[in-house]
This record gives structure tokens, sequence and C-alpha cells, in this order.
């Protein structure tokens, strides 16, 4: 692994410009059931963890893990400062919950999700993000990784959740950068949506 070190520039010193936290992790998590299968999304605790993979900035890797071995991960979001997710703090926390040692809801984070919808009023799709900002594409859906996950076909539900991990990534680093992100609203039409971190 190749680690490039810069220097901050004097301008960057004088404008006081936030910079990323130096050990921020971006977390995405596939259940093994759906919503209906266990009587609604507020009962997200009894879904179940297929895979989750976190992106480690201070490592630069990816991790992934199944539900018999979360303990490493939990370490990890614990020790982080800022952890990063799209409507992570709503559903991932809360599939989690169940199998964590602390409550996940006291981690710092950043839910861009809420961000986003704090601003719209509404909810938007990570795809729908993605596409706009930074014209990449999903490559699966929930529903698909249910399927595989039933079907035992791991590496199918790693390798999807692995690629929302990166697209929120990149979602999370282009907002810092530009100060915002795009989105296609209701009315089909480009929205520009001013970030803050």
């Amino acid at each position: 692994m190749t680690r490039i070190v810069t220097t901050p520039s004097l301008f960057n010193a004088v404008s006081e410009k936030k910079t990323l936290p130096k050990n921020y992790i971006v977390i995405d998590v596939e259940t093994r059931k759906s919503a209906a299968e266990v009587g609604g999304w507020h009962l997200a605790g009894k879904m179940g963890v297929s895979i989750a993979v976190i992106y480690e900035s201070c490592s630069d890797s990816f991790y992934s893990y199944q539900q018999e071995n979360l303990s490493e991960m939990f370490e990890k979001l614990k020790a982080a400062d800022c952890v990063i997710g799209f409507n992570h703090t709503s559903f991932d926390y809360s599939v989690l919950q169940p199998l964590s040692p602390y409550n996940l809801k006291e981690l710092p984070s950043l839910d861009i999700l809420t961000e986003i919808k704090s601003y719209l009023s509404y909810r938007v799709p990570l795809d729908n993000v993605a596409q706009a900002t930074l014209k990449v594409q999903k490559t699966g859906n929930g529903l698909e990784a249910l399927q595989w996950w039933k079907d035992g076909e791991i590496d199918k539900i790693y390798k999807y959740c692995r690629d929302d991990v990166a697209i929120t990534k990149a979602l999370y680093v282009f907002g810092h950068e530009n100060k915002y992100l795009l989105c296609t609203g209701n009315a089909q039409k480009s929205i520009s949506i001013p970030t803050t971190w």
C-alpha cells in the first residue's frame, strides 16, 4: 500500500478549510431477512446480518464481516472519529444494535441521507445521488442481496455491499471537497444540495 502525504498549502491554512477526520469509517449492512419477513421496518433488529462492509480511512482498506464475526467491526466503529453512511443511523444501526456491545446511536456519525432529507424534506435513493453527482450506478439492490443470501451467494452480496460503501465514501469526499451533492428531485430536475462537512 502506497501512502501519499501532502502538506497543507498556505491558502488552506489561512482559510481554515475543514479537513476530513483522520480516522473515519464508511459502513453498509445487508440483511438475511426482509422487512416483510420480520413484520415491518420497525423490527429491523430481527433482520440479521448477511454481510457488513466498512471502509476505514486510517488504513485505506475495506473490511467485510458476517454476523458471526462482528466484534472486530464494533471495535473499529467505536475507535472512529466519525462513522459515515447513507441511512445508516436509522437502518444499519437498527439492524446491528441487538448484536452490539454498546449503543450505536452514541457514535459520532454523519448520515448523508439525513443531511439530504433535512434540505429537501423528502428521501432520495443512494443510486439517485450517485448517478447525479458521480455519474456511477449501484451494482445491485437490496432485494437481489436477500435472494443471494438465500442462494448462498455470499461473494455477490460482498461485492454489492462493498460497491455501495465505495459510492458512499466517494459522495462523502465529493461533498467535502465541493460543498454540494447533486440529486434528481421529485420533478426529475437536478438539485444541488449544500453540504456542511
